[in-house]
């Protein structure tokens, strides 16, 4: 009985979430087949089978993941109208051998794999994250394309994705009294090292973080 207690206390006590009565009762009695089959096994040795053949239970809850995986840069998007989706997507095998047979002629290690429509326009699909070089020749060559009208094709460029941000800690009013602008944000973030390469995709939007607080907050995208 002494074994069988200190077995229930350590089999109990073994992860964060105590066990019930009836996963202790199953335990002990699946120890006590094993122990009775192989009367020469140490304790020890016992509990190591138990272990191997009936496992723990799973108490912990699963962690879920709030981060998803964002588009991949290993593409060039051109955003063009409609009809000219359909005409490019129409000779899309021919494009894809001749940008590829430009890439090779200036030895770039670029290979455009397939052209796919994409929102607004169509994506071409590479092997690898293109530089501004690669992007030029795509360029030029749908530029040079007979049946397309050069005017009509923009500059390709990698995906972009918008991000949410907040700063916290500044005034909410100015030393005049008045509350602070956008255009007073922007310019301030103009002189911290952290926002040199950032582009603000909307004017900064400023709340209090309090409605007695002399403090804001400030959500910006980018």
């Amino acid at each position: 009985m002494e074994k069988s207690k200190a077995y229930q206390q350590k089999i109990s006590t073994k992860g964060k979430s105590p066990l019930s009565y009836a996963q202790i009762a199953s335990n002990v009695t699946n120890a006590f087949k094993i122990k009775k089959a192989f009367l020469v096994l140490p304790n020890k040795k016992v509990l190591e089978m138990h272990k191997v053949a009936f496992g723990q239970p799973a108490n912990r809850a699963r962690k879920v993941q709030f981060t998803t995986k964002g588009p991949s840069r290993k593409q060039a998007i051109i955003l063009v109208p409609n009809n000219l989706v359909e005409s490019i997507m129409g000779n899309a095998s021919t494009h894809i051998f001749q940008i590829n047979a430009l890439l090779k002629n200036v030895k770039s290690s670029m290979r455009s794999k397939f052209i796919c429509p994409c929102s607004g326009g169509i994506a071409i699909v590479i092997n690898n994250v293109p530089n501004p070089s690669d992007l030029s020749i795509i360029e030029k060559y749908f530029k040079s394309v007979e049946d397309i009208n050069g005017n009509d094709i923009p500059s390709p460029r990698l995906p972009q994705s918008k991000s949410y941000l907040k700063i916290m800690g500044l005034s909410y009013l100015r030393a005049d009294s008045n509350k602070i602008t956008s255009e007073n944000v922007t310019d301030f973030m103009k002189y911290i090292d952290l926002f040199e390469n950032v582009s603000l995709a909307t004017k900064p939007y400023i709340i209090k973080a309090l409605p007695k607080s002399d403090m804001a907050i400030i959500w910006f995208d980018i």
